[in-house]
């Protein structure tokens, strides 16, 4: 179809600037409307435009880096909260949360729009971070604890608080609230910011939920035979004296080569091997490897910690 050059200049601009396109004007929308009908294009969020090509070709973060950059730029008042905040402020995310929805501030009611999600927070919290408009991390957090699953919000806990956000504000904020909070004061009792990772927090998080006894995170053992110290995922100390530790592997430690520092499968194999036996030397007693798919369908996981000896908390 014959191309606009208004539009075309616009859709550059807007790659240029790392955001979608969109029209400003009555005929703009109409023009990016009808390119979008017409398959030229992509409506990705309303009033919000790409080609499908460029669209593929980034990742969840940076597609809702995209869609914020153009709703900032068409709604300059708008306050970003809860997911899409953690986003910006970088904190651990899974997949499943990055499903193409926004969601920003509001001081009245929560409500939903198609994809837009409206949370009532406090909009008077609001910091710029990289470049946007977004509540502040205590605030994030607090808002996130209060919408998403324990397991969901566990890894956004345990990277504030590795990165300095204040418990005691949390609790304040908590304390200011006319509704129940429970959610965020069981989520501060988990919090532990010695987690690596935001995977690492996750499976943590699932295994609570099965009633698991809480492991010590990033425990250190020396194998006096090869001089060499070697941290640990997850680790149970039974009162019999027993040491279990947990690994969290996932497939990816194997297959992605950006982990396997160039190593091949087979070689990645044997290091793993030699750890684990470097391990059992310095005193561990067992050693339950678990990957992403295993915490996913949770029953793997249970099954593992359980054939390994791994305790269930006192209080189940």
């Amino acid at each position: 179809m014959r191309r606009n050059a208004h539009i075309e200049r616009l859709l550059d601009d807007a790659r240029h600037n790392q955001r979608c396109a969109y029209g400003s004007t009555r005929n703009e929308r109409a023009a990016f409307n009808n390119r979008a009908r017409h398959g030229d294009l992509l409506c990705v969020f309303p009033n919000c435009f790409t080609t499908a090509e460029y669209w593929a070709s980034l990742n969840p973060d940076q597609r809702t880096m995209h869609l914020c950059r153009t709703l900032h730029e068409s709604h300059p008042s708008m306050v970003f909260a809860g997911v899409t905040a953690a986003t910006i402020l970088r904190l651990p995310l899974s997949l499943r949360l990055q499903d193409g929805s926004i969601t920003c501030a509001a001081t009245s009611r929560t409500w939903t729009t198609g994809r837009l999600h409206h949370l009532r927070t406090d909009s008077h919290t609001c910091t710029q971070v990289r470049g946007l408009p977004t509540t502040n991390v205590v605030r994030t957090v607090v808002d996130c604890g209060l919408t998403l699953p324990f397991e969901e919000a566990l890894p956004m806990y345990d990277a504030a608080v590795d990165n300095g956000a204040p418990l005691p504000e949390i609790l304040r904020i908590c304390q200011s609230l006319r509704r129940p909070t429970e959610p965020v004061l069981r989520l501060l009792h988990y919090t532990d910011g010695r987690s690596e990772n935001g995977g690492e927090s996750w499976a943590r998080a699932v295994m609570i939920s099965l009633g698991f006894a809480v492991p010590e995170l990033q425990v250190q053992f020396y194998d006096a035979q090869t001089a060499t110290w070697y941290r640990v995922d997850y680790l149970w100390r039974l009162p019999n004296g027993t040491l279990i530790v947990g690994e969290f592997d996932g497939m990816a430690k194997y297959f992605d080569e950006t982990m396997g520092g160039g190593r091949t499968m087979e070689q990645r194999v044997q290091r793993e091997r030699r750890r684990n036996d470097a391990l059992l030397r310095a005193g561990v007693s067992r050693i339950v490897h678990f990957s992403y798919n295993d915490v996913l369908h949770r029953v793997p996981l249970q099954r593992k910690l359980e054939e390994a000896g791994v305790p269930y908390a006192a209080h189940r």
